[in-house]
């Protein structure tokens, strides 16, 4: 995330929140990086990448990684499939995203243009964006006792299963 974050700002012209508001969606669809395959989906079928591309989109998305001789489930794949996408068909999204004036607002543009989730929870992908931007502003080697929201367990995001944010933090370099 901290990669990649400078990236999408510079590009894009986007605020730090801005950019939280993608990586809340991004955290919410693939559980912080880390499902690439919808889950409970045959091969073929179901969500592919970090935003659980679906449809002609997963077709594009896979395509495009060909094209690129990119492993679809490298974060290179990933980041510069979004970066094509919100460059040309989905332009419109960053227009709107720079109208926002809060991560939250950022969130729910994003997955109301972008993402147009069959089930939304709206809930879980602004806790995915709280934790981006908690993730921004904690230097490098600060553990879990950095972000007080979180208190070590994150409980259910997206999952039934509990997921411990301490496992999630080596994927939050990524933001």
């Amino acid at each position: 995330m901290k990669t990649y974050t400078p990236q999408l700002e510079r590009r894009f012209g986007l605020k730090d929140f801005q950019a939280a508001g993608i990586w809340g969606n991004i955290g919410h669809e693939s559980l912080g990086t880390t499902e690439l395959r919808e889950v409970g989906q045959p091969p073929g079928r179901g969500g592919y990448g970090w935003l659980q591309w679906t449809g002609p989109r997963a077709r594009a998305y896979l395509n495009w990684c060909g094209a690129h001789k990119l492993d679809w489930r490298s974060d290179a794949a990933n980041f510069g499939y979004l970066v094509e996408e919100l460059s040309h068909e989905y332009a419109y999204v960053i227009t709107h995203l720079k109208e926002t004036t809060s991560m939250a607002q950022a969130v729910e543009v994003f997955e109301q243009l972008d993402e147009r989730a069959g089930v939304v929870a709206m809930g879980s992908r602004i806790n995915w964006g709280q934790i981006a931007m908690h993730a921004l502003d904690t230097p490098p080697g600060v553990g879990i006792a950095a972000i007080p929201e979180a208190g070590g367990v994150m409980g259910t995001i997206g999952s039934t299963t509990p997921l411990r944010l301490d496992d999630l933090l080596p994927r939050l370099d990524l933001l």
